[in-house]
């Protein structure tokens, strides 16, 4: 229910993104959340960390539209890919804007109260690094296909679970309803992401749930703020 996030060594700034569920679509719980991640997020930037890093690890999906309109508090304008067809072009776009995330036409959260504490770490230039692993699934590996392929932000870890789609959902009868795969993430760079995205940096590394600011991932990805 509360967002974990704290300042390590070096001053960098460490905030998870945790799997949040919402199976009917709440707009008053995804700015419940939203909220929250972005609370969490101006708290650290009271700091001036030197960098952040985005933990994905423990996401394993629910509705992607909290996660990142709570990460908008960092990223406020922002194209993120969107879905592929044919995994060439763009069947459907993403983007953030101020703050708020857009995910195809009409796909959004209405009425988040701004906290505009000025992080916008596309104008000051800041690394972000984000950690993703084998329990990165479905709307976390959604925020981490949106974040790959973005200037300063590179993606740490192992390939993520490859529940890398959206879904079409489809009336067949009056109390029957098909949502099968009909797309891929892509990445802004047009990376398409069939059977999960792949690290920037790839580390195999047993993930300890219970310990997460250590292990050699972690270090990989403050070494690389630090450069």
């Amino acid at each position: 229910k509360e967002i974990n996030g704290q300042i390590l060594k070096d001053t960098i700034a460490y905030i998870e993104i945790p799997m949040i569920l919402n199976p009917y679509g709440e707009d008053k719980l995804n700015a419940e959340y939203t909220i929250k991640i972005r609370k969490k997020i101006c708290e650290l930037a009271e700091q001036d960390p030197k960098g952040y890093i985005i933990d994905l690890r423990m996401n394993l999906g629910g509705t992607a539209l909290p996660m990142l309109s709570g990460l908008g508090e960092l990223f406020n304008d922002m194209e993120i890919g969107g879905a592929t067809k044919d995994g060439k072009n763009f069947s459907s776009k993403w983007v953030i804007k101020a703050g708020s995330v857009e995910i195809g036409k009409g796909n959004s959260i209405s009425s988040i109260p701004k906290l505009n504490c000025h992080c916008d770490v596309n104008k000051s230039n800041k690394k972000v690094a984000v950690l993703i692993g084998r329990y990165t699934l479905s709307s976390g590996e959604l925020v981490a296909s949106g974040l790959k392929g973005q200037e300063n932000i590179l993606l740490f870890g192992e390939q993520t679970g490859g529940w890398s789609s959206t879904n079409g959902f489809f009336q067949i009868t009056s109390n029957v309803t098909i949502n099968p795969a009909v797309s891929y993430y892509m990445s802004e760079d047009k990376t398409a992401h069939m059977d999960g995205v792949i690290p920037d940096v790839i580390i195999q590394e047993k993930f300890d749930y219970k310990a997460p600011l250590v292990g050699k991932v972690m270090e990989e990805a403050i070494d690389w703020i630090n450069e």
